[in-house]
């Protein structure tokens, strides 16, 4: 049964290009081409361009023309056209499969301008593939041919000015992502002396970061204001003030890692025994939880746990954290 191209294009090729397979006037070497039950056969033969150039004078000739074995397999493309039994070629309802991966290729003989192909099935389900010449020599075999469908993102119409499948375009953006300031950032302090590691580190010369010799010296203009701990030697009400600048910090480490220590065993008994620590190491005095990663979902639980036995934390920093994805895929944001 032809494969036929009635109506579209010329012949083979211009059904091809419809469907977005183009091929330059050196790769259009298919003839005919027909299917018999599970094989196909086409009739190919080297296109008159190439055959004028002839090989480059100081470059190698081709045991079996790329063009031409090319061209054998153009077949399969127009076979993926077919829709219905009457071997017409119409919309790609199955879609275009194109070449992907050879085994098994064997080259009989060479020169050869002109093939009859015969592509039937293969092993697990791949294609085989046989080039013959006119008189039915063997010229060639492909024991597999592993195929993969082109894929499809829309139509395949060219820019009619350029020529290409793709151009340039200024689209207008929408009022959610136009160019915002940046929010300001909350201007910081160091409390300590020229000279001292932590205000060469932090608050180099020209860097415009304010440097407060004592707590005293401190004002609006920082929000935060980094101090060394221990604090400066102060005395008095300066070490009153250097006090009230300082927080505590304490590690909780999780339950489990140490050597015979059992590791929780529910999510429900770690928050427990991390809420027991949280409260111990805190006292009675206020208290903010971080949590970096994973451990700020932990962090988070036990935030939700101390709130609900009415010692909620003063605030919850998460450092590189998600919210957790919950059975159905979605994530849940914490409160």
């Amino acid at each position: 049964m032809p494969l036929r191209a009635d109506g579209v294009g010329t012949g083979p090729y211009g059904r091809l290009a419809a469907d977005g397979l183009r091929y330059g006037p050196a790769f259009r070497g298919m003839r005919a081409a027909w299917r018999h039950g599970e094989e196909l056969y086409a009739d190919v033969a080297l296109p008159e361009a190439v055959r004028a150039s002839g090989p480059e004078a100081d470059g190698p000739e081709f045991v079996l023309h790329p063009a031409l074995f090319d061209a054998a397999l153009h077949a399969l493309a127009l076979d993926g056209l077919v829709k219905d039994g009457s071997g017409a070629v119409g919309p790609a309802a199955a879609g275009l499969s194109l070449p992907f991966a050879f085994g098994g290729v064997r080259v009989h003989t060479t020169g050869v301008q002109r093939l009859r192909v015969r592509v039937g099935p293969g092993p697990d389900g791949q294609a085989a593939v046989e080039l013959t010449d006119e008189t039915g020599s063997p010229v060639a075999t492909v024991r597999s041919l592993t195929l993969r469908p082109l894929p499809r993102t829309g139509p395949a119409t060219a820019d009619p000015v350029t020529g290409a499948l793709h151009r340039t375009d200024w689209v207008p953006l929408t009022e959610s992502v136009r160019w915002r300031a940046p929010v300001a950032m909350a201007r910081w302090g160091v409390l300590g002396a020229a000279g001292t590691r932590l205000v060469d580190t932090l608050a180099p010369p020209g860097s415009g970061v304010p440097v407060y010799r004592g707590p005293a010296a401190c004002d609006a203009s920082a929000a935060v204001v980094v101090a060394p701990c221990p604090p400066p030697d102060t005395t008095g009400g300066a070490r009153d003030q250097a006090a009230g600048l300082l927080r505590a910090v304490s590690a909780v480490r999780h339950p489990g890692f140490e050597p015979g220590e059992a590791l929780p065993a529910t999510l429900d008994a770690l928050v427990t025994a991390q809420a027991i620590a949280v409260r111990a190491a805190a006292a009675e005095g206020p208290l903010v939880l971080l949590g970096r990663s994973a451990g700020g979902w932990v962090a988070h639980a036990v935030a939700e746990r101390l709130e609900s036995e009415g010692a909620a934390p003063a605030a919850v920093v998460l450092v590189d954290t998600y919210p957790p994805v919950t059975a159905t895929g979605v994530r849940r944001s914490p409160r």
